[in-house]
């Protein structure tokens, strides 16, 4: 007969062994790889962000003279690749957008001009404006309609802005140090920010502002000595580059996301761009000699714990009919 007591002893025991199984398993082989492909005439494309839709936004080649090549943002949505045009008829590239379609960037006003950041919704294009200098930048929209980026400030120098209610905000540097660099290129629904500034000892690292815009230094991959962050999601998981590499930031820890592909991969990930809600990254990489825009998508791989369960759940069945 099968007492309580035993009840008891036969759930804590598959408790314990769900609690400390070791989860090493969770990364082999967890993504798959979609070609995204160009924009009518080109024959280069980088992709930039993703919504929670898979909407994918970048930019591509779209006609090639003897002297020039013209990029023009781009929207990537099943399966087809949309042109999204430009300010005034010249460049333009798309680096962000939210789970409402509102998409950021930036885009030249004449040929040698300079660049200013854009939103667009709904096929409108509009600049937002400067810091006080000559050019901006958009790179990260959340869903509240802010957007991150960053733009000259008059003194030579770039630095990381949050536009919110029409408003552009200065971000601080790592090295507190107004004479330097930094640039701002993702923000989540919370408000956090990722990007990256000059550090103390000059090197550029992947940094993240909290809401509070306090300033936190990422790190790097190995023993390289420079990194940038150009995604997060809702989750805090962020993404960027590391000297040529790119990676995945989570729970405190930097991953090279190439050693994430499956096993004979013949892609060469250099950089990774945004993340959204499902985990799924875009970025650029190079395959068959070729750069090309890339669409990670994880994998379901259960978790240890819940395949030990289902099994420690067969054989208590097993035993309840036995006694």
């Amino acid at each position: 007969m099968f007492t309580k007591r035993k009840q008891l002893v036969f759930l804590s025991l598959a408790i314990l062994l769900s609690t400390c199984l070791p989860s090493v398993f969770v990364y082999a082989a967890e993504y798959e790889i979609t070609d995204l492909g160009t924009l009518s005439g080109g024959n280069t494309s980088v992709a930039t962000g993703i919504n929670n839709s898979g909407q994918v936004v970048g930019y591509s080649a779209t006609r090639l003279d003897s002297y020039f090549s013209y990029n023009h943002a781009f929207l990537w949505e099943n399966g087809i690749m949309k042109d999204l045009g430009t300010l005034a008829d010249y460049e333009s590239w798309a680096k962000g957008i939210n789970n409402s379609g509102q998409v950021t960037g930036m885009s030249s006003m004449d040929i040698r001009g300079p660049l200013y950041a854009f939103s667009w919704e709904n096929g409108t294009m509009r600049g937002l404006g400067t810091l006080g200098g000559n050019s901006s930048f958009g790179t990260g929209i959340n869903d509240s309609g802010q957007v991150v980026g960053y733009s000259n400030i008059g003194n030579g120098y770039i630095h990381a802005f949050l536009q919110k209610n029409y408003t552009m905000i200065e971000l601080s540097t790592l090295s507190n140090n107004n004479d330097t660099h930094s640039e701002a290129w993702g923000i989540n629904n919370s408000g956090q920010i990722v990007g990256f500034s000059r550090a103390a000892n000059n090197e550029l690292h992947a940094c993240l502002w909290e809401e509070n815009r306090t300033i936190r230094d990422l790190g790097t991959l190995g023993d390289n000595n420079d990194s940038q962050a150009y995604g997060i999601n809702d989750s805090g998981q962020v993404v960027g580059v590391s000297d040529g590499h790119a990676f995945l930031w989570e729970n405190g820890e930097m991953k090279d996301l190439n050693g994430l592909l499956p096993v004979g991969s013949a892609w060469s990930l250099h950089q990774a761009n945004k993340i959204n809600g499902l985990g799924q990254i875009v970025g650029s990489g190079v395959i068959n000699g070729q750069t090309h825009a890339f669409l990670m998508t994880p994998n379901v791989v259960p978790e240890p714990s819940t395949i030990l369960m289902f099994l420690v759940g067969i054989f208590g069945c097993f035993w309840f009919k036995r006694k």
